[in-house]
């Protein structure tokens, strides 16, 4: 094999690590072990790769999510996450597109001599509440792959709260009331902002690590979005990546959720003169989804990549990862 081709496999590999790194304890949306009524003893689940492609055109968001997983005891896992509005599309995906990004990120790797060392870093900076079928809707429900997906509607909090028990009761499994506590102002913040839509997603998880296939999510929103405050349910260190197909360049430093942009490295420390921000072909975007590419159909902007992440307590993800878009209009893009 020769030298270039060696050094470029080399960069996909380190590329695909930073993409699938590691993480200690939960992710992105909510999660509930729910343990079988038999067993009594504590279930902990681990991920060990958090990430999402996100593309935003005119009001319409495509969003792809993905994690490996693995639990200490065999057991099944809730996964909860608000959407501004109800998906179009929900299906699964090939896990290759997240390979595919990191070719796409070492394609457009800039050429860094060896002189350009400096601002190098390592990343861091009344009345009585109606019935819950009465207030809750399920308007989609599909087993797909190792998912078994139900989106519900509901402006009631109280009903859906309870809708949750009843929906976990259901998967024969016990429930701790603390989540719940924990749960009821998370979910009275997402519907005091107009928030109607909520995915459940069951995974059955064993003690092998697995990847779980990526599904996607197709729905309108007016900003380019992706849930961070559910992750409060959890506790402990995680990461996670994103990576967004815009049609303007993004701040990731401007939207305060807690993530940085992604940089290129010099010698093993991230350049914040190189950050992997750029802009893309259509042949780009369809090399990682034909769906990502007809969402642009049409758009006479450029369409530019850019690279999020997050490393650190899950504390601290208070804030939603949001960009407005309207804050870019009459840039340079």
């Amino acid at each position: 094999m020769k030298s270039s081709s060696v050094k470029k496999s080399l960069c996909i590999t380190m590329i695909l690590i930073f993409i699938l790194g590691f993480c200690n304890v939960f992710a992105d949306r909510g999660t509930f072990v729910m343990r079988p009524k038999k067993m009594k003893e504590n279930i902990n689940v681990y991920d060990t790769g958090q990430k999402a492609i996100i593309a935003w055109n005119r009001n319409q968001e495509i969003m792809i999510l993905s994690t490996d997983k693995y639990a200490s005891k065999d057991a099944k896992v809730l996964e909860f996450m608000p959407l501004p509005s109800k998906p179009s599309r929900v299906e699964k995906m090939d896990v290759k597109c997240f390979r595919e990004v990191a070719s796409l990120i070492a394609r457009h790797r800039p050429r860094v001599s060896e002189a350009m060392k400096s601002r190098t870093g390592n990343g861091g900076r009344g009345k009585s509440a109606p019935r819950a079928e009465q207030a809750v809707r399920i308007v989609f429900h599909k087993k797909i792959g190792a998912h078994d997906i139900t989106i519900a509607k509901t402006k009631n909090l109280n009903a859906f709260i309870d809708w949750i028990k009843e929906f976990v009761a259901k998967q024969g499994m016990e429930y701790d009331e603390k989540d719940f506590t924990e749960l009821k102002p998370i979910v009275r913040g997402y519907i005091s902002k107009g928030y109607q839509y909520y995915v459940f997603d069951v995974i059955e998880l064993t003690t092998q690590k697995k990847t779980v296939e990526p599904i996607l999510y197709q729905f309108k929103s007016k900003n380019v979005y992706f849930p961070l405050r559910v992750t409060l349910l959890s506790r402990g260190v995680t990461t996670i990546a994103l990576y967004l197909f815009t049609p303007f360049k993004t701040d990731i430093w401007g939207t305060k959720s807690g993530f940085v942009s992604g940089f290129y490295t010099v010698k093993g420390k991230a350049s914040y003169e190189h950050p992997i921000k750029f802009q893309v072909t259509d042949y780009d975007m369809r090399r990682v989804s034909k769906e990502i590419s007809k969402l642009f159909n049409g758009c006479s902007e450029k369409i530019w990549f850019s690279a999020a992440k997050f490393h650190g307590q899950t504390s601290k993800l208070t804030r939603d990862f949001v960009i407005k878009p309207a804050v870019y209009m009459g840039e340079d893009r």
